[in-house]
Order: C-alpha cells, then structure tokens, then sequence
C-alpha cells in the first residue's frame, strides 16, 4: 500500500517539483511507491499480465510526459492511477477481439508458480470467470488494493450504493462457487 502521508511530505513535494522539472534523480523512489497499486488498477482490466506491464509502461510515460501540466494541488498518485486507468480502457477498446493467454492464469497448463503479488491464483481465476468486469474490479480494489468503497466509487464513477449492492453481489456469487470446489 503507499504511504500517504509520505507522498504529502514536505520532501516529497520537492522531489515532485525535481521531476516536473525534468530531474529524473527521485523517479526510482516515485515508482516504489505507485508500481504495485498502478499495476493491480491496470490488470484488473486487462487481465494479462504480460499486457498489463506493458501498459504499466505505457503510463509511467505518459505520466511523466504529461508532467508539467499538472497542478500543485493535484494529487500525483490520483494523476497517475487516472492514467493508468485510461490507458487500460483504450488498449480494451482497440484490441477487444484479441484472446490471449497468459501464463500467470494458467499455471496448470504451463507449470511453475508466480506469486509476485501474493494472490492465490486459483480463486482469483475463478472470480475473474465467475464475475463481470465491473464487479471484478469493484472486488479487486476493495479486497487486494484495500480500498474503501467511497474510493473505490470515485474512482469509477459510480453511485456509492451501486458499488456496495455490486460488492455484496458478486461476494455472495463468490461463495456460492467457491463451495461448489470445496473453498470456504
């Protein structure tokens, strides 16, 4: 999870202001704190995690190209999850005929294990097959990114009382399958 309070600091406000102008010194430290909530915002889209890091380059880029147009009393890490949500939605938007198969969900078929972020594999695929992309996202970002729900419905613009009956859905659908493979 990223610090807040240390992304708010005094200290960081400078090494923001060291990156708007163009001092790339601090990037590494920016991108320690942002990577893994920009890269789980970004899959819980794409669902691929080859295409997933991919796009999570993409909006670093972005990002950092788009610097210097940002506001001092914008919130960077807002700016940037913002990115990274766009560019996930227009890369489904142009390439929504594609299947791909990603290693990451077929572990089965492909062997060996990746817990680069610490999920457990199979009753995330089974959540990604089960739910639509709307609800898998709203329980994504609620149980992996810990999210609260009043984030979580800014953050795709919609009514706080449509993610809560969206979550308490799709968490019941996840139940009911979940017993049906002897998960509790």
């Amino acid at each position: 999870m990223i610090d807040l309070l240390k992304l708010l600091s005094p200290k960081f406000s400078i090494k923001l202001h060291l990156l708007k102008s163009k001092d790339l010194s601090c990037f590494d430290e920016f991108y320690e704190y942002t990577k893994t909530k920009t890269y789980n915002i970004i899959y819980a889209l794409v669902r691929n995690q080859t295409i997933t890091e991919d796009l999570l380059q993409d909006t670093y880029v972005k990002f950092l190209n788009n610097l210097e147009s940002l506001k001092e009393d914008v919130n960077p890490v807002g700016y940037l999850t913002t990115i990274a949500r766009n560019t996930a939605l227009d890369y489904l938007k142009r390439n929504h005929r594609e299947v791909y198969v990603d290693a990451y969900d077929n572990v089965d078929i492909y062997g060996g294990e990746n817990d680069k972020y610490n999920l457990d594999i199979n009753v995330f695929k089974i959540a990604k097959e089960l739910l639509r992309p709307k609800e898998f996202e709203i329980v994504y970002l609620h149980l992996i990114e810990d999210l609260k729900f009043e984030d979580i419905s800014k953050h795709i613009n919609k009514p706080l009382g449509t993610v809560l009956w969206s979550y308490n859905n799709s968490i019941k659908k996840l139940r009911k399958e979940m017993k049906k493979y002897g998960i509790e």
